[in-house]
């Protein structure tokens, strides 16, 4: 059985929460992920109010959006950011995504995880990230699994935050804020958004 579908139209724009979830992140504070989120909001030139909430529930594999979203159902209102170290799983990326998100029903996931390494020889993972460093590829990721939840596609612009980033080298090298195309498609679409 597939994601349930929602449409995005009721939460984009105004004042719709956006609900971030922590599973089992240790590597960052609270703090850490609502200022990344609200940097990302406000790079987007969204509006959202932020709610934290704690993960109190047994999440089962795979883990994907719609896994959390259907274990939170019910208790969350809007869009659904999950912070994990779980691994993801994706039908399509080739190497470990730092991200998903399913437009669909509003829900993404971000992989605190895979992101707080340093990339050695080869691309192998090794010692932690400073935090600063996590701070700015956590927003990063943020702003572009967001971007998917208001309809963006991947973008070609290297500098724009809906660029595919192939390495962390190329995730620390990309923007944080949508490019003059990205940021008109964001506008078109809340304008559509009742």
């Amino acid at each position: 059985m597939g994601p349930p579908e929602r449409p995005i139209s009721t939460w984009v724009g105004g004042e719709a929460q956006l609900t971030l979830v922590c599973d089992g992140v240790r590597c960052m504070g609270r703090r850490d992920f609502t200022d990344a989120t609200a940097e990302a909001v406000e790079k987007l030139g969204l509006s959202f109010r932020l709610a934290l909430m704690e993960l109190d529930v047994a999440v089962r594999e795979p883990v994907q959006p719609h896994t959390y979203y259907r274990a939170l159902e019910g208790r969350v209102r809007g869009p659904l950011l999950v912070f994990t170290t779980r691994l993801l799983v994706s039908e399509w990326a080739i190497t470990r995504p730092w991200g998903l998100a399913q437009p669909q029903i509003g829900a993404a996931v971000v992989d605190v995880g895979a992101l707080s390494r340093e990339a050695g020889l080869r691309g192998v993972l090794g010692r932690q990230a400073p935090l600063d460093r996590l701070r700015q590829r956590l927003a990063k990721v943020v702003a572009h699994e967001l971007g998917h939840l208001v309809g963006l596609t991947h973008c070609r612009k290297a500098e724009c935050c809906m660029a595919l980033a192939s390495s962390l080298q190329n995730l620390d090298r990309r923007g944080l804020s949508p490019c003059r195309e990205c940021t008109g498609r964001i506008r078109a679409y809340a304008r559509t958004c009742p």
